[in-house]
């Protein structure tokens, strides 16, 4: 080739997406929403995990090989999946088996994260390791498989695969509120009001107004869904901050419309849940949520927005059926009463601290402690009982730095219809870090997979370039 030519390729202007491009990007993204709608369909009527599992390892490769040159649509399918209600029966949450396709296939990806993510991981990596000297030698209860698939589920999965997954979003130019509703709150909020509606009551923990509300198990399909206050509280709290961000910073009347929607759905579930710890860090999200949002708009409309929601909260209650709102009554009043009663979290919260401080370096992974016979109630004990002091540092370090760096960044952007995303992931990473002193949305990998999502999703949207972070 010669020296011209060379000259005349440099030179020349560089194409710009046309009308045609963004259409063929439209098609892909359509096909993520409908293909991933169908597989999680399919699992509940199949219900069997390992036929799932199998379905998981083909369709991650399948579509990472066909569609990772697509990165929205990829993402999008993938965040579709990471609401799968058979994700509680996997041993590696559909997600993540993505995930692990797009590591197995593109390895340098890795060195394109941001490099302060490696400190947490690495930090982790040590945490387990220290605590694999107990589940490998000692405590044969421990089954080693067991713990290699909580290891990618709980440690590689929010600090290192989910990641991997949303790092190519930066910029936030592809998705936003509209994307944050159809591919995000959607799958899980539909999945949750028709599960509460058309599914059969498996077992019930107490009599009366719970038996409608959220203490059951679910049969719906093939599959079993936990409806627990201290599981589904999360997910609840966090779809409505995410509805929120999209009322305030949406131009388009038919987005606010659905997310008005879905604002009110959420309401009504997280109300009759009783869910007193979720409630609080869903103010608690929504309180910084609007306060980081006061320098992007008015007075106005912060008052508008206020009394439409205040006036929504009073008409959901309204419609709530009477012996529902008899048992909210009933649990506020048992908790928040004369005096705050957390007699139950405390008999669970003093001997999961003892048992840390007896095994400083973790146990492995397990929710229910068999020694001392309890759930501990606290994402941050959990993490310290399985992998030690170290280990719940990381887990609750890593969602401040986040919630630090989300604040910063919607600070500094300039245009609202881009501020839905960071907005979101403000108010979800506050859940996370209230919500986790009290309840466990490690319980849960579909409620577990979609708020960290969420908060990745806004991370990454909104991370300065290279140069900008250097400095």
């Amino acid at each position: 080739m010669t020296a011209q030519s060379l000259s005349h390729i440099t030179e020349a202007p560089l194409e710009m997406p046309d009308a045609a491009d963004n259409a063929h990007g439209e098609r892909y993204t359509a096909a993520a929403f409908a293909v991933g709608l169908a597989i999680n369909a399919a699992s509940i009527i199949i219900g069997n995990p390992y036929t799932i599992t199998a379905i998981a390892v083909a369709a991650g490769l399948l579509f990472t090989l066909m569609w990772w040159r697509h990165e929205t649509a990829w993402m999008l399918l993938v965040s579709i999946l990471a609401a799968n209600p058979a994700n509680l029966e996997l041993t590696i949450s559909f997600n993540l088996i993505f995930a692990l396709w797009l590591v197995f296939l593109h390895m340098d990806y890795l060195q394109q994260l941001p490099r302060w993510i490696a400190i947490p991981n690495v930090i982790a990596l040590c945490a387990v390791l220290c605590s694999s000297v107990n589940w490998l030698f000692f405590d044969t209860r421990m089954q080693p498989l067991n713990q290699f698939a909580s290891m990618v589920n709980y440690v590689a999965g929010p600090f290192l695969l989910l990641p991997i997954i949303y790092f190519r979003a930066e910029g936030g130019n592809a998705i936003g509120g509209r994307q944050l509703l159809l591919y995000f709150v959607a799958p899980s909020l539909l999945t949750v009001l028709v599960v509460y509606l058309f599914g059969h009551p498996v077992t019930g923990g107490r009599a009366g107004a719970e038996l409608q509300t959220n203490l059951i198990t679910y049969a719906f399909g093939n599959l079993t869904f936990q409806f627990v206050r201290t599981q589904i509280g999360f997910v609840l709290a966090s779809l409505i901050c995410v509805s929120v961000a999209v009322i305030l910073c949406e131009a388009g009347r038919l987005t606010r419309a659905a997310a008005v929607c879905a604002l009110a759905a959420s309401i009504f579930l997280l109300m009759v849940t009783g869910s007193i710890a979720s409630t609080i860090a869903c103010i608690g999200g929504l309180t910084i949520l609007l306060v980081v949002g006061v320098r992007h708009f008015s007075a106005a409309k912060y008052l508008v927005f206020l009394t439409v929601a205040g006036a929504l909260v009073v008409s959901i209650w309204s419609f709530t059926p009477k012996v529902v709102q008899d048992y909210v009554v009933r649990h506020y009043e048992d908790r928040l009463g004369s005096r705050i009663n957390n007699a139950d979290r405390e008999e669970r919260w003093v001997p999961s601290l003892q048992y840390i401080a007896k095994n400083p370096e973790g146990v492995g992974w397990s929710l229910y402690v068999e020694e001392i016979r309890i759930y501990p109630h606290n994402d941050y004990l959990a993490y310290g009982i399985a992998y030690g002091v170290v280990g719940a540092l990381v887990y609750l370090c890593v969602p401040c730095y986040l919630l630090f760096r989300l604040v910063r960044s919607a600070k500094d952007v300039g245009d609202v219809s881009r501020l839905a995303v960071p907005l979101a992931g403000i108010g979800v990473v506050t859940v996370i870090i209230l919500n986790s002193l009290s309840d466990h949305l490690s319980a849960n990998r579909w409620y577990f997979n979609l708020v960290w999502s969420v908060v990745w999703l806004s991370y990454f949207s909104t991370r300065p370039g290279e140069e900008e972070e250097a400095s």
